[in-house]
């Protein structure tokens, strides 16, 4: 075993200009091909490869591919952190983000998808810890995402998101409200006014 030398392709069925296209090849005998693909439909694409070793021994390997167009974006549905309203609840540290996107096709993965975070001071560009799928919806996650500034403060976050052949979805944003009163005791009554065994006690919040 010599090594490979050199590789071509003949890839004409995915683009004519693609006649001897010359591959990349590491130490480990793995060559890959930037292919350019001119498709509308469905299709099953044939193609030969060529290689040569340092003595100039030649093999060749015809190969076929079956190809599914996807030319449709994924659509989010929701953006949301404690509940999936118009506005969103964040506290001041631990939160987790959620979207929820609808993808049909050729899918979508935590490197296709972020959160333009800089309202909360942080990068404009936060990819999430995970996206996991059910069905044609998947649920991505930003977790442990603190926001630590005064009471009552509104962060508008955007939302960037494509599937794994480019196709982008629209852009999403929802405002974001930071949460830090926590609950107290407004008002006890008592019913009925005197109380007596059996009675209710009505606490106010």
């Amino acid at each position: 075993d010599n090594g490979i030398k050199t590789a071509a392709a003949d890839l004409r069925e995915f683009d004519e200009s693609q006649t001897n296209v010359t591959g990349q090849c590491d130490s480990e005998k793995r060559c890959t091909w930037n292919v350019f693909v001119n498709a509308s439909i469905d299709k099953t694409y044939k193609f030969d490869i060529y290689a040569w070793d340092v003595l100039n021994n030649a093999a060749k390997s015809s190969q076929s591919l079956t190809l599914k167009v996807d030319n449709f974006p994924p659509e989010v549905i929701s953006l949301y952190s404690i509940m999936p309203n118009n506005i969103s609840y964040l506290a001041e540290k631990n939160n987790t983000i959620k979207a929820v996107i609808k993808e049909n096709g050729s899918g979508i993965s935590t490197k296709t998808v972020y959160l333009d975070l800089s309202s909360m001071g942080k990068n404009s560009k936060v990819y999430p810890n995970s996206c996991d799928k059910s069905g044609s919806e998947y649920t991505c996650s930003w977790k442990n995402t603190d926001a630590k500034f005064s009471d009552g403060q509104t962060f508008s976050l955007k939302l960037y998101a494509e599937d794994r052949t480019g196709n982008k979805a629209k852009l999403f944003g929802r405002v974001f409200v930071l949460d830090k009163t926590p609950p107290f005791v407004e008002n006890i009554s008592f019913t009925p006014e005197l109380p007596r065994p059996g009675g209710n006690i009505e606490f106010r919040l």
